[in-house]
Formats: structure tokens, sequence, C-alpha cells
């Protein structure tokens, strides 16, 4: 007969809500994502303000 042994990060502990601990850690990555777009966009955003409006004031003079 063969006993396998589960380990984990815990030290061989389960936690009885994973599901729990799981959603929390997708939150935080998803908020992490949300804040790292937001601050691109911010960035660039800014940096590039005019540059929309010279493209497309020439397509509309190249027509």
């Amino acid at each position: 007969m063969e006993t396998t042994v589960e380990s984990d990060f815990t030290g061989g502990r389960r936690c009885g809500n994973e599901r729990g601990a799981s959603l929390v850690e997708y939150v935080l990555l998803v908020a992490l994502i949300a804040l790292v777009c937001i601050s691109a966009i911010t960035f660039f955003g800014s940096s590039n303000r005019g540059g929309l409006s010279d493209s497309s004031s020439s397509i509309v003079n190249a027509g």
C-alpha cells in the first residue's frame, strides 16, 4: 500500500476556505491591472494630447 503526502506552502496544513483566499487574490490582481491601465492612460494621454488632433486634421485635409 502506497501513501502519498500532499504539501503546500502552509507546511502541509490546509485552510478550510481556499476558495475565499483565491477570490481575494484574483480581486487584488484585477485591481493591480486596473491601476496599471489607468496610470498608462493618464501618462500617455497627457503626453499625446495633440497628436490625435493633428492626425485627424491631416486625414481631413488630405481628402
